[in-house]
């Protein structure tokens, strides 16, 4: 959801400032990975349930969906993760902790170099 609202963001900034279309031109040239996982899938269709369908005719609302998982894969298939060394093993079997610091962060330009054509 904050990946959705940031989205947003830069959508409304972008009419009024133009770095803010720069980036959103940017953003929305980045490709993106067809095979949706299941994760976001579901994270995208709790967006659109949430905050597109008080607003959204539903003969619309499957392109907000689109809108939305598109915009979600964006980020899931560009995106650079950091940590400050403090993400770790939880040694229970749950999986990896973040136990104090964890952002990621879109560079349009890092995002292609060294990269496969195929963002998969």
């Amino acid at each position: 959801e904050q990946r959705w609202m940031a989205f947003l963001t830069l959508k409304a900034n972008a009419t009024q400032s133009e770095p803010f279309a720069a980036a959103l031109a940017a953003f929305l040239e980045l490709r993106f990975c067809e095979e949706v996982p299941e994760h976001l899938r579901t994270g995208a269709v709790a967006i659109v349930v949430k905050a597109v369908a008080a607003r959204t005719p539903p003969k619309k609302r499957a392109n907000e969906l689109t809108e939305v998982v598109e915009v979600l894969m964006r980020f899931h298939s560009n995106q650079f993760s950091f940590d400050n060394g403090t993400i770790g093993y939880d040694g229970s079997g749950g999986g990896f902790v973040d136990k104090d610091f964890y952002a990621s962060a879109l560079y349009a330009k890092a995002c292609r170099m060294n990269h496969s054509c195929d963002p998969c």
